[in-house]
């Protein structure tokens, strides 16, 4: 019986396939790499992590003070 190998997705569902370049300095790679590896996640995980954690913070710092993040989780739509 042969089984069809799809490769393994390891994105949450509704996560674009597409990637987004980062470029980092030789010192903020090497933490990446050493916080990936000690959590065992990829570095796309990771990223993704970091940016979602992030975001609201930095939306609170450049957006109007009535701008308030909506993750997509509590329902936000992306357009």
């Amino acid at each position: 019986m042969s089984v069809s190998k799809e490769p393994r997705r390891r994105a949450p569902a509704g996560v674009d396939h597409r990637q987004i370049a980062m470029r980092l300095l030789p010192a903020e790679r090497e933490q990446l790499d050493s916080l990936a590896r000690d959590y065992g996640i990829t570095h796309g995980a990771l990223s993704r992590e970091i940016y979602l954690a992030g975001l609201p913070v930095w939306l609170e710092q450049v957006c109007h003070p009535s701008t308030r993040y909506v993750s997509p989780a509590e329902g936000a739509t992306v357009a």
